[in-house]
């Protein structure tokens, strides 16, 4: 059995733990019962990050940077 690895090597599953840490670590997104909470910590070398994320039968775009947080609602 033969795992799938991108033409850059970087497997499916790696490319989702680097999707997440973006996305927690970085952009401090967190999914709560209660809303969506928003807690940037861009490093240095990164100036924006845009995304879309699923939140209870919605879909969401985020643009986060070091000076705004856009959240734009999206049609499904």
């Amino acid at each position: 059995n033969k795992t799938k690895v991108g033409r850059q090597g970087v497997g499916t599953a790696n490319a989702g733990g680097i999707y997440y840490a973006l996305v927690r670590a970085f952009a401090g997104v967190e999914l709560r019962a209660d809303g969506i909470r928003i807690s940037p910590h861009l490093p240095d070398d990164i100036e924006r990050l845009k995304f879309t994320v699923g939140y209870q039968n919605l879909k969401v775009e985020l643009d986060i940077s070091k000076t705004e947080v856009v959240v734009t609602p999206m049609l499904l």
